[in-house]
């Protein structure tokens, strides 16, 4: 079997940046950040509460609500592509998350 070493990559961060460029950099990355989060809300928010109000009144759930009643009490699903046709139009509608929901969850003790 082969050693492989466990010692950190690369220099530490206070020796690859000096203090102000560090701040400019993590500065520009929460802003990414925030930008990220207010897209995943956005595709979170699915086609908006008319067409959840909609479904309901069908008596179904949406996707992000059969997901949570299907998952494990406790466990938070990690949702995976969820930008895909991000942005994009569809005749007058926006496609949020290409209208599907894939994440993964501990359903019943397994992943």
């Amino acid at each position: 079997m082969a050693k492989v070493p466990l010692s950190p990559l690369g220099d530490p961060i206070d020796l690859a940046l000096a203090g102000q460029a560090y701040e400019k950099q993590r500065a520009g990355m929460r802003s990414l950040e925030a930008e990220l989060d207010a897209a995943r809300a956005k595709v979170a928010a699915g086609w908006g509460d008319e067409y959840a109000e909609r479904v309901h009144k069908k008596g179904k759930l949406t996707a992000r609500e059969r997901l949570h009643k299907l998952i494990d009490p406790g466990c938070s699903p990690l949702e995976v592509l969820t930008l895909v046709n991000h942005g994009r139009k569809f005749g007058k509608l926006e496609s949020p998350g290409a209208g599907v929901v894939t994440a993964f969850a501990r359903v019943h003790g397994r992943f």
